[in-house]
């Protein structure tokens, strides 16, 4: 759906709610509690004055009571918008008050009660139409994402619409959780701004367990494969979401009780910086969590997936090798992927496959990978004209475009078709990398042990978020500056 659509439809249910409140709006019908005994209606007061800012003006020319009712002990008030303003309602007889609150009176002749952004009469059709448009841009971002998909799998944009439809599905729930006991536009201000720390705060005890489940794996890790940081990357995460999650609670909680500052001023600073710190760090700890979910639903549909048999070469992505020049584990399960690939493709449509081991030499290697990983699919039996090893790269992006190159060389066809067998945990971020260079290619991923592919998935995700970080900055400072406007509108909705 194009974006004209949605900003169309978004104007118009703008135009319809506008109108429908402009028309229902301009009267409030208030209920007060007073006592059984009273039962003559004209014996009780209902004064209307006029505040501060304008005091000259006659609160009569502002509201006006159009009917006053007593039924079962409850007063019904129907008030009226005259003009422009704010007006005090107080309800009392013989000096004691049963009602007392203020209504604003907005240009439109549209009244609200109790803050500028109040409830008012027909306002359930603002959440009606907030979650109406979000279910438009649910569908939107579900379109796009499908699109995307079909042209490829490997993009970035996909995470981050799948992100969005998590986060806009949240939402829509939201919105519609409120419509049956609405308070007016200020909750709908106050559910969006509490949205994200409700997502984060209920994804709280999932990521607790995770982590816990995440830090055991990394102890066996480290036992398996020593210790370093790199090591400890799942635990690292686990504990910096779950800080990132609580940290606004504590510091709320510490300038609640604090002397030096205070926030409890409603027109002081302290208080604007204290919401908009709160709101914003909890919108960027709830966008990470949706990545996080986009990602790991790409990686493992990607780890999962078995490419087309209709291949005509396969890259074997390299890796460290040992002293003596053979395969590591996790080398040897990429290539033993990529010939178990070649083997089905051949059962499934007699078609032979070239592979095409890649990776240069390292500082502390006897020989290129690209080496090592041809004498073990020669050890085999794969004939050595089925081989094109590429032997220069040192990077998975110079493994691509190396390895193209050499493809390219040698095929008969303008257009090969080409695929690439990586360590599971590896498969997405080298298919994004292999699509940004336009190459059409799928990719087949290889088993690895569950305590080594969790903390390598947590690797390669921080490692797609460094390299998408101009994405995500932009992104997290547009959701911060929106929720910095929400919490002006929210507490200046009370001074005005």
């Amino acid at each position: 759906m194009k974006k004209k659509i949605i900003i169309i439809i978004g104007l118009c249910l703008a135009i319809v709610s506008f109108l429908f409140l402009s028309l229902c709006g301009k009267t409030y019908t208030v209920t007060a509690d007073v006592p059984v005994s009273l039962t003559d209606v004209e014996s009780i007061n209902v004064i209307l004055e006029s505040s501060k800012r304008n005091i000259d003006v006659s609160p009569g020319d502002i509201l006006q009571v159009e009917q006053k009712e007593l039924y079962n002990g409850k007063l019904s008030l129907k008030l009226r918008a005259v003009g422009a303003g704010k007006v005090y309602v107080d309800v009392s007889k013989s000096g004691n008050y049963y009602f007392s609150d203020v209504f604003y009176v907005h240009p439109t002749g549209y009244i609200t009660f109790n803050s500028y952004f109040g409830k008012s009469n027909g306002d359930f059709v603002i959440p009606l139409a907030a979650a109406l448009f979000l279910t438009v841009v649910l569908y939107a971002f579900i379109q796009e994402l499908k699109a995307n998909i079909r042209h490829s799998f490997y993009q970035y944009k996909n995470v981050t619409y799948l992100a969005l439809i998590i986060f806009t599905s949240f939402l829509i729930f939201n919105q519609i959780s409120i419509v049956f006991n609405y308070q007016g536009l200020i909750q709908t201000i106050r559910t969006i701004l509490g949205t994200a720390e409700l997502f984060a705060g209920l994804a709280l005890p999932l990521i607790l367990v995770v982590s816990v489940y995440v830090t055991v794996s990394n102890i066996r890790l480290m036992r398996k494969e020593g210790r370093n940081w790199r090591n400890m990357l799942g635990c690292m995460l686990g504990i910096l979401v779950i800080a990132g999650t609580i940290l606004p609670m504590i510091v709320s909680d510490m300038l609640q009780q604090t002397t030096i500052v205070n926030v409890h001023n409603e027109q002081g600073t302290a208080m604007y910086i204290e919401e908009a710190f709160s709101a914003s760090f909890s919108i960027a700890i709830a966008y990470l969590e949706c990545v996080l979910v986009g990602t790991i639903v790409f990686a493992v549909k990607a780890a999962r997936h078995i490419p087309t048999f209709d291949k005509d070469y396969i890259l074997i992505l390299g890796c460290q090798i040992r002293k003596d020049g053979t395969l590591t584990k996790l080398l040897q399960s990429r290539a033993d992927r990529a010939v178990e690939f070649a083997e089905m493709q051949r059962e499934a449509t007699g078609k032979e496959i070239t592979f095409v081991p890649s990776g240069g030499q390292g500082s502390d290697e006897v020989m290129p990978e690209a080496q090592a990983i041809r004498n073990y699919l020669l050890s085999i039996g794969i004939p050595d004209e089925r081989i094109l090893p590429e032997d220069k790269s040192v990077n998975t992006l110079e493994n691509l475009n190396n390895s193209m190159e050499i493809i390219k060389a040698h095929s008969d066809n303008s257009e090969p078709k080409v695929a690439f067998s990586t360590t599971n945990y590896h498969v997405f971020r080298a298919g994004m990398l292999a699509a940004r260079q336009g190459f059409h290619m799928d990719g087949i991923g290889s088993l690895t042990k569950r305590y080594f592919w969790i903390n390598a998935f947590v690797r390669e995700f921080v490692a797609t978020l460094v390299s998408e970080r101009k994405t995500h900055v932009i992104t997290m400072a547009m959701l911060s500056v929106a929720m910095i406007i929400m919490v002006i509108m929210f507490h200046s909705s009370n001074i005005l």
